[in-house]
């Protein structure tokens, strides 16, 4: 099957395509990203802390007092007496520093999943058989001169093919058929004629054609469009109208 146009392209397009039709032939397809769990596995968590701690505290006192009194002697409480005055004071002052530190460690075990990362299908579609059957058609009629896709005896295969030259040997069984046809074609009136009859049809047609009592087809044609013309003139000419 060779290169070809408009029918005959659509034709040969709707055979291939019925030989080599494929309802699952990917058009387009969508994929997404996904993760899924596939196990576990056991972790060891280690913890640590530290802490440091300083205080500092100061404090100041002051104090003081002041007494006065008289004494007298017993039994003479108008007489002399003795009179006592005093006085004391004191201050205190106090400082206090503390610093402490401590530290602490720990481990700890917990179970987390195994992801696996995969690509899901998320939607498919197929081409259709007119689809098929438009690509066909494309590839047959970008077929260029030479290039041909070919069947064979017991392969259901259709193979794109080079062709260079077509050589058919003339073998005996090509031969019969070759004749058959011929003879059958032959013996069909509406498709041959013996050689004497159409030379005889053919000098009578020229005799005719010279006497002017047959008249050419093209010829025909005008005289036919001028008694056309003269029969509308004389219609409209007539009474009626």
């Amino acid at each position: 099957m060779f290169a070809n146009d408009a029918d005959d392209a659509d034709l040969l397009a709707h055979e291939l395509a019925s030989q080599t039709f494929d309802p699952k032939e990917l058009k387009d397809q969508i994929e997404v990203f996904r993760q899924k769990k596939v196990g576990q596995s056991l972790i060891r968590l280690n913890n640590f802390s530290a802490t440091n701690t300083n205080s500092q505290a100061f404090d100041k006192n002051s104090s003081s007092s002041q007494n006065q009194g008289r004494s007298y002697q017993p039994g003479q409480p108008y007489g002399e007496s003795t009179f006592n005055d005093g006085k004391s004071a004191g201050y205190g002052q106090s400082e206090k520093n503390a610093t402490s530190q401590g530290t602490s460690e720990g481990w700890s075990e917990t179970l987390i999943d195994n992801l696996e990362d995969f690509y899901e299908v998320s939607s498919r579609t197929y081409y259709t058989f007119d689809e098929q059957v438009r690509r066909w058609a494309r590839r047959v009629r970008q077929r260029k001169t030479g290039q041909a896709f070919a069947k064979f005896k017991d392969d259901n295969r259709i193979h794109e093919v080079d062709v260079d030259q077509v050589v058919i040997p003339m073998i005996p069984p090509l031969a019969e058929l070759k004749a058959k046809l011929l003879e059958e074609n032959f013996a069909n009136r509406d498709l041959f004629l013996p050689t004497s009859e159409v030379q005889s049809k053919w000098n009578d047609f020229v005799q005719r054609l010279g006497e002017g009592t047959i008249i050419p087809p093209n010829q025909q044609a005008v005289i036919d469009a001028v008694a056309v013309q003269r029969i509308r003139g004389s219609n409209n000419d007539s009474d009626f109208r």
